[in-house]
């Protein structure tokens, strides 16, 4: 796979890239940012703030892989891609960022919990006494009655996430 840099630098490697495919419309990459990489949360949280969208590739012509036109150029015929990057303006302005997922996953403490709710619309009070909930829940006896209210607080969390969202826009 190619790096995923930021801006084609190689010193800010921000994550990688998970999948590649081609069709009639172009390059379509699915990847993920470094947990915990500053570079990788500063370009995170541009995308999620719609400040950031465009996307640039790095590319070497190998021996052959390119063709001389008459008066002057080149048709490039085969590249070996080195890097995709997150740029501020792509070269070719169809190279967009189509969607920034929310990812629950890299959410490993109380405090990435609570900037997940806020960085979803909510104030830092709501996203307090949600998680204060929360934790007296998961801090109790684990009746089982309180699976179902564990199962019911998660999809409530989800439901926030997704009017978070909405709001943003």
């Amino acid at each position: 796979m190619p790096l995923m840099l930021y801006g084609h630098n190689p010193g800010r490697v921000i994550g990688k890239w998970l999948h590649l495919s081609e069709d009639s419309k172009g390059l379509h990459a699915k990847g993920e940012f470094t947990p915990g990489h500053s570079d990788a949360m500063n370009a995170y949280a541009s995308m999620k703030h719609g400040a950031i969208d465009g996307l640039s590739i790095g590319f070497r012509i190998p021996d052959g892989g390119a063709d001389k036109k008459e008066g002057g150029g080149r048709i490039i015929k085969v590249v070996d891609l080195v890097e995709i990057s997150v740029v501020t303006m792509p070269a070719d302005d169809a190279a967009r960022i189509e969607i920034v997922k929310e990812d629950l996953e890299a959410i490993a403490s109380m405090r990435d919990a609570e900037l997940f709710l806020r960085d979803s619309g909510y104030s830092r009070a709501t996203a307090q006494t949600l998680l204060s909930r929360v934790r007296s829940i998961v801090l109790s006896d684990s009746a089982p009655e309180e699976a179902d209210e564990v199962k019911e607080m998660k999809r409530k969390l989800m439901q926030l996430a997704d009017l978070g969202k909405l709001i943003r826009r």
